[in-house]
């Protein structure tokens, strides 16, 4: 009886010595997932805040010049013109000179910097142009362009950092994946008397693993799958068999959405956005998907499309994005552009597919308001147009 209650005694002391270690492991992969997701996301974050502090920084230097350009007192202009060089040197400084960037990032940055010097060069040929306010304006009108091409450069900036966060995070759901592998194991060997803490460890960690796999592929701010989600449907739809019946990609850009943000607020963008996210989802089906592809662009898939049927959807879009959005009491009315690329015709892969369609929807923003179908003169346009930009 007395070595029973031994025996007893050990196997509940090994089956509590075994639960406290699985749970030990469970509690430091998970703590280790946490930690590496927080760090994906920390390093995101500060990306972010530094590219729309640059651009706060930058977008004021135009308003500044434009108020050198119509003031007519001299001792103004003089205060006005200190002001813009003081602007122009702190931004060289602080955040063009100076700034840290990796290797896979220095195009992107050698871009910006290209366009900052163009435009800086440009805004002192304006301050010395001074006295004649046509000449001024021409070179404003000409500085402009620059200022674009910095912000564009921005934008692909963020582009970049968002798409490095969703390989990051689906390396981390590898890791988790191999934590629950790990679980799984460590659950066998203790068989049965292990089950409810390893059923327990298995229930967590798969938890986890969904939170991840939410935060990889669906964008945060719509609810729409992101970009990363997208591209695998994609690919998945056209490797189907009925692939070969031909799809519709439609590439969808929101005409000046820059002006909602500056002059509503970012936060008033974002509704904006979930709003138009939503049209845009009622629109899904069987035959129909898409995705919210980064900042105010959405792309759609239309299955088994022809140019007719996809005429039809479109002309359908356009009429749900035009319709008002209420922002703070204001009725604003979107509008957008649209390239479309069809398949197998204008690419077999989703990057073909994809590049084609965004290439006719930049042809498309030469009018705004409007859907261009990718034909080889579209390319030939833009092509032709790369250098002298």
């Amino acid at each position: 009886m007395r070595s029973s209650k031994i025996i007893l005694a050990i196997l509940v002391t090994a089956m509590l010595i075994l639960t406290l270690c699985i749970l030990n492991f469970v509690t430091d992969e998970l703590s280790i997932i946490e930690d590496s997701v927080q760090i994906i996301q920390q390093e995101h974050v500060k990306q972010l805040s530094r590219v729309v502090e640059i651009q706060e920084k930058v977008n004021k230097v135009p308003w500044l010049v434009s108020r050198f350009i119509f003031t007519e007192n001299a001792e103004k202009r003089q205060y006005i013109q200190k002001q813009i060089i003081s602007q122009i040197e702190m931004i060289d400084q602080d955040y063009i000179s100076n700034h840290y960037h990796r290797d896979d990032e220095k195009a992107l940055y050698e871009y910006v910097s290209r366009n900052w010097s163009g435009y800086k060069d440009t805004v002192y040929q304006i301050i010395n142009f001074s006295k004649n306010t046509y000449e001024a304006q021409n070179r404003m009108e000409d500085s402009l362009l620059y200022l674009e091409r910095v912000n564009d450069g921005m934008r692909m900036i963020v582009a970049f950092h968002e798409r490095d966060v969703a390989e990051k995070t689906d390396n981390t759901l590898n890791s988790a994946i191999q934590a629950r592998r790990n679980v799984l194991f460590l659950a066998v060997v203790a068989v049965v008397t292990f089950l409810v803490a390893g059923l327990a460890a298995f229930r967590k960690i798969m938890s986890t693993e969904d939170q991840l796999r939410i935060q990889a592929y669906c964008d945060t701010l719509t609810g729409l799958p992101n970009r990363l989600s997208f591209q695998k449907s994609l690919s998945d739809a056209l490797r189907a068999e009925d692939s070969q019946v031909g799809g519709a990609i439609v590439f969808l850009d929101m005409d000046n959405f820059k002006l909602v943000n500056d002059q509503y607020g970012h936060d008033a963008g974002d509704r904006f956005l979930i709003v138009i996210g939503d049209r845009i989802r009622s629109l899904f089906n069987e035959n129909v998907f898409g995705a919210r592809f980064g900042g105010d662009e959405f792309v759609l898939f239309l299955r088994n499309a022809t140019q007719e049927s996809a005429d039809l959807l479109i002309k359908e879009l356009l009429r749900l994005i035009g319709e008002p959005v209420q922002i703070e009491g204001k009725a604003v009315l979107p509008t957008a552009s649209i390239g479309v690329a069809f398949s197998p015709q204008h690419g077999h892969s989703a990057a073909e597919l994809l590049k084609s369609a965004d290439i006719a929807m930049y042809k498309a923003k030469e009018k705004k308001r409007s859907y261009v179908t990718y034909d080889v003169s579209t390319l030939e346009d833009i092509t032709a147009r790369q250098p002298v930009e």
